[in-house]
């Protein structure tokens, strides 16, 4: 019995990235937030990248 292509990618995730993929997920379904969404997917989920200077960045982008 063959597993999907997504179950197989999830399966060879950490918890930890499954959540914060989800979390990253969560928050781009707000028309508002999808900007951050993206920066916050690249920063923590591709990256790996959980650093304050990090966070800032990917929450605030050029605002600061």
């Amino acid at each position: 019995m063959g597993d999907s292509p997504e179950s197989q990618k999830n399966q060879t995730l950490s918890v930890s990235k499954r959540v914060l993929e989800k979390f990253v997920a969560a928050v781009g379904e707000e028309p508002d937030l999808k900007d951050v969404a993206a920066r916050l997917k690249k920063t923590l989920v591709d990256d790996d990248n959980s650093s304050e200077a990090a966070l800032r960045q990917a929450l605030f982008g050029d605002e600061l």
